[in-house]
């Protein structure tokens, strides 16, 4: 958790005087279109781009582990780490913020403190289906923390809805994953042959 955290702040920094390589003025907004939303703080706009790359990173991590552990939890988190991708890649459209993905792969990030984040967490969840579990729990802790905190900091509605969707999300998505490491949610099909059934559906 610590490092995501570490991760986190050195990216919104970044994202604050911009990142080279790291999109194109990822945190400054153009002229706001008609219908767009207004300006935002620069804070609001580091965000937003700290927002969205952690979803996209979240979602990476969870299909990695679905791929390898076969663990249903896995899939239905990392769809909902879609979803919350999406939702935020809207909101960078309608503030004219540059998306920090556009262009890259998926498990490449352009900021190289949050690529050594990915590659450990990565490899500490192909250790063992517990591990994996250990992963997703720090990664939405440490996320349902920095949403409290971007919430707190914005003054813009649309945001504010939105961050608090998404922490709803990640706390149900905590709550799996440290279920699932105590043994009271199957995890579905992890590699050791067993019938295991399919948990609380966690949509969010």
């Amino acid at each position: 958790m610590n490092t995501w955290r570490k991760t986190v702040a050195a990216l919104a920094a970044g994202a604050t005087i911009g990142i080279a390589g790291f999109g194109t003025a990822v945190a400054t907004a153009q002229e706001p279109d008609e219908g767009t939303g207004g300006a935002l703080s620069t804070q609001e706009q580091s965000d937003l781009v700290v927002m969205r790359e952690e979803e996209r990173l979240a979602r990476d991590l969870y299909q990695q582990f679905a791929q390898k552990w076969g663990a249903q939890i896995f899939e239905r988190i990392s769809a909902s780490e879609q979803r919350h991708y999406d939702a935020v890649g809207a909101l960078l459209g309608r503030y004219g913020v540059s998306d920090p993905s556009a262009g890259l792969t998926t498990a490449t990030y352009a900021e190289p403190q949050l690529q050594s984040a990915y590659d450990g967490w990565l490899a500490r969840g192909l250790t063992s289906v517990e591990e994996a579990y250990a992963v997703g729990a720090e990664l939405e802790a440490a996320d349902i923390a920095e949403l409290s905190t971007a919430i707190e900091v914005s003054d813009e509605d649309a945001i504010d809805r939105l961050y608090g969707k998404l922490r709803t999300g990640s706390e149900h998505h905590l709550q799996a994953f440290r279920a699932a490491l105590t043994g009271e949610e199957p995890a579905g099909g992890h590699g050791q042959g067993q019938g295991h059934g399919q948990g609380p559906q966690h949509s969010e």
